[in-house]
């Protein structure tokens, strides 16, 4: 090493114990003694450019030469990484913090125990050995997600295996949570990269990974959203697209079509969005549809929530056998999991719900699917571009990013709820986009269009005790939007008598 005399700098340890203080700081100079690491893509120590890297038989040396500091700012640093690194508790204990000190300057550093970073395995380790290191991998990262919303890197070459076999983090940095992004993208290179990693391995990671994110997070709705994701990454060649398949059978396996029943190619199509357990609205719709000659019905969740006859109306889409996505609320009676996204009194509803359905009808919830796709459209209950399907909205201020994310999925049409009001946003052939509330639209005029009937059972547009829903002619490639009268005395009565809130009641009334 040039840059500087070993013997002529002051080492300061940081926070180690005194007994050893002495032995860390010969290691240290020992190791400045060597030459510097070259840190490379694909190399068995990747890093930053301004990273020096020094190793022995025994120990790694990191200099964090992109940090100039005075001694004290260099030491406040160093605390605040070692308190995050304590709390956090992934890196191995015996990682000591130094500073080395030359007249004004003092640079940043640690030393580590030398260990086996995952991304460079031995010849002899297997096939087994390896799956088990990422398995191992993984419940790190997660856990390390679940309980700190933080994101360790997510490159291979940041574990390490110590002699005893445990698994360590290596790098230093630690960022901010960002809704599971960047492990998605780093699930797609391992499918392009790890050539080991046969289908039965991918399944086995998949199946791994699904029961890793219901044990740290607790919500089983993460393994579609992940799902989703890691669907959309590209794959080069065959390969590649055979371990990320089978990664998302491991994870996501796929139901039968116990909740969803079957669509007619060319058949005229009623769309049902909201009916949130008002049975005399659902009826009122069903009984118009069986006069306009309307047999088939795509239900864009939320069957239940908000209103008090949920068995009722599960047992009027199922019999049916209606194609039927899941909502915000379906997800939340089934799950139990109320965190997001409710008020106080759509939570009381929705506990009241969950102890009035049989088991059965909370697996039926449970089961739903939460988008379709067929022929050109694509069917969600929320928003297209929403990773989760059901909580985001299209209105005034998301309409263009959702009719580009259509784009991106090669998709004209989207037909959603969520939001209560009848509405088409699009964008034409000519690339001018709006708003249109006409009760008919020939939907081959746009490029691309957000298709909303309106709320059978929850109209938000100042007319409760009007139903909305819509009807889709595929051969036409038109839709048209309907309103019935029923009712919603009967709906209210039946909310008072099981204790709903005045406020839900004056809320349907209204139609606000």
């Amino acid at each position: 090493m040039t840059w500087v005399d070993p013997n002529s700098v002051e080492i300061d340890i940081v926070a180690a114990p005194s007994h050893a203080k002495d032995d860390i700081e010969s290691a240290v100079r020992q190791l400045l003694r060597g030459d510097r690491t070259e840190l490379g893509h694909g190399a068995t120590y990747t890093g930053r450019p301004a990273t020096w890297l020094f190793k022995d038989e025994q120990r790694v040396l990191k200099v964090r030469a992109e940090y100039r500091f005075g001694a004290r700012d260099a030491r406040r640093w160093i605390e605040r990484a070692q308190a995050l690194e304590r709390e956090i508790g992934v890196h191995h204990p015996a990682k000591t913090w130094l500073t080395i000190n030359m007249n004004e300057l003092s640079l940043i550093a640690n030393v580590t125990p030398r260990m086996e970073p995952l991304h460079k395995p031995p010849e002899n380790c297997t096939l087994e050995e390896r799956y088990r290191q990422l398995k191992c991998m993984l419940e790190m990262y997660l856990s390390v997600a679940a309980r700190f919303e933080r994101r360790l890197d997510e490159g291979l070459s940041n574990y390490a295996l110590a002699d005893d076999g445990t698994l360590y983090y290596v790098d230093d940095d630690i960022y901010s949570w960002d809704g599971f992004f960047s492990l998605c993208q780093a699930l797609g290179f391992w499918f392009r990269a790890l050539t080991w990693l046969d289908r039965e391995q991918a399944k086995r990671l998949g199946s791994a990974f699904g029961s890793l994110l219901r044990e740290h997070f607790g919500d089983k709705h993460l393994s579609v959203v992940i799902a989703g994701m890691v669907r959309e990454l590209h794959m080069a060649n065959a390969a590649q697209r055979a371990r990320q398949t089978e990664f998302l059978r491991g994870l996501h396996p796929m139901r039968g079509p116990k909740a969803s029943g079957k669509l007619l190619r060319g058949a005229p199509l009623a769309l049902l969005a909201d009916i949130h357990a008002n049975y005399p609205a659902l009826q009122a719709v069903l009984r118009e549809m069986m006069e306009l000659g309307v047999e088939r019905a795509l239900v864009l969740g939320d069957t239940v929530g908000y209103g008090p006859h949920p068995s009722e109306c599960i047992q009027a889409v199922r019999e049916r056998e209606f194609t039927v996505l899941k909502g915000n609320h379906d997800y939340a009676v089934a799950s139990g999991y109320f965190k997001k996204g409710f008020s106080t009194h759509a939570v009381q509803v929705a506990r009241w719900t969950r102890g009035r359905l049989s088991a059965d009808e909370l697996e039926w919830l449970d089961e739903l699917p939460v988008t379709v796709q067929e022929n050109g459209w694509l069917a969600v209950h929320g928003a297209p571009q929403d990773k989760t399907y059901f909580y985001g909205y299209v209105y005034r201020m998301t309409y263009e990013s959702n009719l580009d994310n259509l784009v991106s999925r090669g998709v004209g049409i989207c037909f959603h709820g969520h939001s209560h009001v009848t509405s088409v946003y699009y964008r034409t052939k000519h690339g001018l986009v709006g708003q249109s509330t006409e009760d008919e639209q020939l939907l081959s005029d746009y490029s691309q269009c957000l298709v909303n009937p309106g709320s059978v059972g929850q109209p938000r547009d100042g007319a409760g005790s009007v139903a909305r829903f819509g009807i889709f002619r595929p051969d036409e490639q038109r839709v048209s939007f309907h309103r019935v009268s029923y009712d919603i005395e009967a709906t209210i009565t039946d909310m008072s008598e099981n204790g709903f809130s005045h406020v839900l009641i004056e809320r349907l009334r209204l139609g606000a």
